[in-house]
């Protein structure tokens, strides 16, 4: 296979191509649980065959549903800084489509994108061709290959991979490493891997077959009953008690950063760690000086469920003074998300209606009066009007603004605000 003649003109274009299948033919599986029609081991059995399969001693497979992409991060980033060549792959994306693929600081270039997938896109054509109508490739598994073959170009050293919704029926729970992390366990995509929350536990420690060790938040172990045979490599991870966590940041992000430090280990044992802030949460125009709020702050948290919240933190930062603006999908608690933050001191919440041209996700509608919409975003193309606008005037005018939600609508969040994720910032330990 030639991957030197660039098959697409730009990413635009490319782009189009890796979501064609699923944009047409997502709509055969609505209502359909991932188990009955999801056959990932298609791509990965076609990067098996260009031979670009991760070396196992050197990968670290994450999942969890809140954190897995914060973990991630924090894992290639420490690799990178001891002086491994690491590969990131990203779901979803943090700003733009391509920095979903990383090595180090740098994200694969347009035209290495438009190169490897104008490369693939034969192999791909047949495949597709082989499979019954309604098949789509899911696009988190074409990002994938096409991060494998750049891995692959470039000779990294270290792998790091943050799965889709799932595991069991993800590319991710295709492909054998040393270490896996699951970072917990929430009832979010329950009409994808559930029904039951049981279920979700079920596929998501299922990443214990493939990990030589599989590393979890200590949250998790009220789960490992549904999977006791599987589970003889578990490592819980218990954070340290950081009083930090109620004024400068959630508790949560402590808990991450612990289970991030105990995975990394698996890859490199004496890796001296650095504690990098996360993307997934963030102050913007403005934050915390001197231990207290600088009036217009945006604060942004990638949360999905009301446990989530770490309600001390938004009492002891002053941000239940100001105002909430919720971005959830319909498969999430929205209700009881509104509920803890106006238990939690918010008095003033709004929400952004998310849409999706594909129909993969709808938005959460507030049966409360008080939840007021402010806007509209279609989360594929981070298509919000005056979204920026909105959310500075909202923070301007009730002090300070938290908004909270599912990752692709903190994603179109930082896109909206301009906020810049490719060099990680940080602290030592």
């Amino acid at each position: 296979m030639s991957l030197n003649r660039p098959e697409f003109p730009k990413a635009e274009v490319a782009l189009s191509y890796l979501f064609s299948s699923f944009e047409s033919r997502y709509q055969f599986h609505k209502g359909k649980l991932d188990r009955e029609y999801r056959c990932p081991e298609i791509l990965t059995e076609l990067a098996r065959k260009l031979n670009v399969l991760p070396n196992p001693s050197r990968t670290c497979l994450v999942s969890g549903s809140k954190g897995k992409g914060t973990v991630s991060r924090m894992i290639a980033w420490n690799l990178s800084l001891a002086g491994l060549r690491t590969g990131l792959v990203l779901t979803p994306e943090e700003v733009t489509h391509l920095d979903r693929i990383r090595i180090g600081n740098k994200c694969i270039t347009e035209r290495d994108f438009c190169r490897i997938l104008g490369a693939l896109r034969p192999l791909l054509n047949n495949v597709l061709d082989e499979q019954p109508d309604d098949y789509y490739f899911a696009p988190t598994g074409i990002f994938l290959v096409v991060a494998l073959v750049w891995f692959k170009e470039q000779e990294v050293d270290a792998w790091v991979i943050e799965g889709g919704r799932g595991v069991k029926f993800d590319e991710i729970g295709q492909i054998n490493a040393e270490v896996g992390v699951v970072t917990n366990v929430l009832p979010e995509h329950l009409g994808r891997l559930g029904p039951s929350v049981e279920d979700i536990a079920v596929d998501k420690l299922s990443l214990a077959n493939r990990c030589r060790t599989l590393v979890a938040g200590a949250s998790v172990l009220r789960w490992k009953h549904v999977a006791p045979n599987q589970l003889s490599n578990l490592q819980a991870v218990v954070s340290p008690s950081n009083e930090l966590g109620t004024t400068q940041r959630p508790r949560w992000y402590d808990d991450l950063d612990a289970i991030a430090h105990a995975a990394s280990k698996h890859i490199l044992p004496c890796l001296l760690w650095r504690h990098f802030d996360t993307p997934a949460f963030f102050f913007t125009h403005g934050g915390i000086s001197n231990g207290m709020l600088t009036r217009g702050t945006v604060c942004c948290d990638a949360a999905i469920h009301p446990d989530c919240l770490d309600t001390e933190f938004l009492l002891h930062s002053g941000l239940s003074r100001g105002a909430a603006l919720i971005g959830l999908s319909s498969d999430k608690d929205g209700e009881g998300m509104a509920s803890r933050l106006a238990a939690s001191g918010f008095q003033c919440l709004y929400t952004v209606n998310l849409s999706s041209r594909v129909g993969h996700i709808r938005a959460w509608e507030s049966t409360k009066s008080v939840v007021k919409q402010v806007a509209e975003m279609e989360v594929i193309s981070n298509a919000g009007d005056n979204l920026r606008d909105i959310v500075i005037e909202l923070a301007r005018q009730h002090g300070s603004l938290y908004v909270v939600g599912i990752q692709m609508f903190i994603r179109s969040m930082r896109h909206a605000l301009n906020i810049s994720l490719l060099e990680p910032g940080g602290r030592n330990e």
